[in-house]
């Protein structure tokens, strides 16, 4: 038997450089090891194959001691791009910017066309009550047909004057009848100064009269001055009125020795206007 296996491996190994050995040889990624079945006369009957009955299997290693880590080699060109690959799904929401800088201001647009008429809108509250003034104007009508103020000797010392109604010594003669409100501003004005000997001894006085009694707020004096002082004047106080009453002005000088003179005067009379 040893002469056999002898006979037999010489026989292999004369064969490795055969073209059966060289189909044998495992390339890349196949296995390392070599196998042959031989019959009886040492006839290679195959290779890396199972072998038959009455054939001898032979096998050895063909792989070598691992060689060292070869040189990197050169760069390889780029290759060509790929195709467009499909469109990937939609990503979280992200986090908000900061607000941008205001823009400039835009140019002003073409007026729009004009609207519909809107519907009849609920009817107000009712208003207050309006005011209407009236002013009312007298005097002593001068000396022809009335009074003059004075009390020099022959002269009549209080007068009485009632809105548009002329002069008369004699209360309760020349009152008009009023209806209900106000009086107030009254502004008076004479014909000269009160000129008394001594200044400031004299002057007229005069007080609005309501039903005949005279003492009402509404009143003004007109004062003999070192200079000429012809009208005075009451814009601060206030009378009422009911319906009906009557009302009169009372013109008097204050001392004896004052000049006589003729006297105009106005007041305001408000009513109060009923609403609509």
């Amino acid at each position: 038997m040893q002469p056999f296996l002898e006979r037999t491996m010489r026989l292999a190994l004369g064969l490795a450089a055969g073209s059966v050995l060289l189909l044998a040889v495992p390339q890349a990624g196949q296995a390392s090891t070599i196998s042959m079945c031989l019959n009886k006369q040492g006839v290679i009957q195959g290779v890396n194959v199972v072998c038959k009955p009455k054939q001898t299997l032979i096998s050895w290693d063909s792989g070598g001691v691992t060689g060292p880590q070869g040189l990197a080699g050169p760069q390889g060109p780029t290759g060509l791009a790929g195709p467009q690959g499909s469109t990937g799904a939609q990503g979280p929401t992200g986090p908000a910017g900061a607000t941008g800088a205001a823009g400039s201001q835009g140019p002003i647009g073409v007026a729009g066309p004009t609207g519909d008429t809107g519907p009849q809108g609920p009817t107000g509250p009712t208003g207050t009550n309006g005011t209407n003034i009236q002013v009312l104007t007298g005097g002593t009508l001068g000396s022809d047909s009335g009074y003059k103020l004075s009390i020099l000797p022959g002269e009549v010392p209080t007068v009485y004057l009632g809105p548009g109604n002329g002069g008369s010594v004699k209360l309760g003669t020349v009152d008009v009848p009023l209806s209900a409100g106000t009086l107030s501003h009254l502004l008076v004005s004479v014909d000269l100064n009160p000129a008394c000997s001594t200044p400031g001894t004299c002057g007229y006085t005069f007080v609005v009269c309501v039903n005949k009694v005279c003492t009402t707020a509404l009143t003004c004096q007109i004062t003999d001055p070192t200079t000429s002082t012809t009208v005075c004047s009451d814009t601060t106080d206030v009378v009422s009125l009911n319906d009906g009453d009557v009302v009169s002005i009372r013109a008097e000088p204050t001392v004896l020795g004052t000049a006589p003179a003729d006297v105009t005067f106005s007041i305001e009379h408000a009513t109060s206007l009923a609403a609509p």
